[in-house]
């Protein structure tokens, strides 16, 4: 956000007729003095500052910002929706007010105005890059990315999440550029019939009190405000579908993300399944919504596990609890040959091994996925031997680590204990 950004909004129409419907709270006593305090409140954003916290931005302990939500929401749009200039046309485009025509009774598009601009692009943006990739909290998300796709955290984990941003707001721009003013589905089936009748119920109900999702009545509203929770609910078994386009980090400079590297290198894709109980294929969001239209995704994929209502979380600093280390016991009994029983406990033989949960998922996620990429390279036939043999080497050293952490639990030089008869205690 810099200084001669928001001068030029507060000055011009429409900002300048909008930003008196935009006031909040106590109304002061003129224009003049609104301008004043709308002005003061945004110089204390820096072109490092975080402009919105989305959902959560009037909730949250941290200093936020209090300009008007709605001014903050288009100059969200207009620094993180336009990185080049293609990105630049396509959202000239999108907000020209001839491309699109209004339904009859109506001054302009749903999707050209700013509260679809707030609920439905900046809102599903920042739950993933703030809300999900926040540097005081540990997620599935943050904790991949951070070990497979960050060389220098203290370098490379900052200018990641403000590249997501881009890549991601600037591709819903694209996906609308892409798909016009009313996108339906092209087939009839299951899935797209089940799809309609959701949002055709949504168009005149009372939705008021309902989250996003639940109240989206066109396909634009329902892919954006369900990619979050696709993201967090396929992370932690198909994060390699996800983060496809990703830089592993053993591609990375020590002060750059690589050669060749593009803002399309730092965009989620999805995971899909295009025939039931088939593999899983990765998919750009582009694609991922055209699948939608064309019948290949139900709506109980899209729904998820999101709540229908709209929940108030209150969002502060929070502090690991380093009072109690956390402790996976190995617990077993062995039997009169020393052969483990396995279903009962015994105090005697119990055995306790330390490792955290981000641990433990970094070294199955190393061994397993990273087993995937070499056999799936020896199966087309790819003759790029070092580097098969530099990722079996991270599989190798992975393994040995989990060894390490287990090996206390059942050392291999112990001696079953002698089963003591009446004879003996005489």
């Amino acid at each position: 956000m810099y200084d001669h950004d928001w001068p030029i909004l507060l000055e011009h129409e429409p900002i300048k007729h909008l930003i008196k419907q935009w006031k909040g709270g106590k109304v002061l006593a003129n224009d003049e003095q609104y301008h004043a305090a709308v002005s003061a409140a945004l110089k204390t954003l820096g072109p490092t500052a975080i402009m919105h916290y989305g959902s959560q931005h009037t909730t949250t302990q941290t200093k936020v910002c209090k300009a008007p939500n709605l001014l903050l929401t288009v100059l969200w749009i207009l620094r993180y929706t336009i990185h080049d200039k293609q990105s630049h046309e396509n959202l000239v485009k999108m907000l020209a007010p001839d491309t699109y025509h209004p339904p009859p009774g109506m001054n302009e598009c749903m999707f050209q105005t700013v509260e679809f601009f707030y609920e439905y692009i900046l809102v599903p943006v920042t739950d993933i890059t703030i809300h999900m990739l926040k540097d005081d909290k540990s997620t599935e998300l943050k904790n991949i990315i951070q070990t497979y796709f960050v060389t220098k955290p203290e370098i490379h984990w900052p200018r990641l999440k403000e590249f997501v941003i881009y890549g991601l707001a600037s591709t819903f721009i694209d996906i609308i550029i892409k798909n016009g003013q009313n996108p339906d589905f092209t087939v009839s089936n299951d899935n797209t019939m089940e799809i309609k009748e959701f949002l055709d119920n949504n168009i005149d109900a009372d939705t008021s009190e309902k989250s996003s999702f639940f109240k989206s009545s066109n396909l634009y509203q329902l892919f954006f405000s369900a990619l979050p929770h696709l993201i967090e609910r396929h992370v932690k078994e198909e994060w390699q579908y996800i983060m496809k386009n990703f830089k592993w980090s053993n591609e990375q400079g020590g002060t750059h993300f690589g050669p060749n590297t593009t803002l399309k290198n730092f965009v989620f894709n999805l995971p899909i399944q295009k025939e039931k109980d088939g593999p899983y294929v990765s998919v750009t969001l582009q694609d991922y919504f055209e699948s939608i239209r064309s019948g290949n995704v139900t709506l109980k994929e899209l729904v998820g596990n999101q709540k229908s209502k709209n929940e108030i979380v209150v969002e502060g600093v929070s502090t690991p609890d380093t009072s109690k280390r956390t402790r996976n016991e190995v617990d077993y009994k062995e039997g009169d040959d020393g052969k483990e029983t396995g279903n009962k406990r015994s105090a005697e033989k119990k055995r306790t091994i330390t490792m955290t949960k981000d641990e433990y998922l970094n070294l199955k996620h190393t061994i397993k996925f990273k087993s995937d990429k070499v056999i799936e390279a020896i199966g087309q036939h790819s003759t790029s031997w070092p580097e098969m043999y530099k990722v079996m080497g991270d599989v190798t050293s992975a393994a040995q680590k989990l060894f390490e952490k287990l090996d206390p639990a059942f050392p291999e030089d112990e001696t079953p204990k002698k089963k003591r008869s009446r004879k003996d205690n005489m």
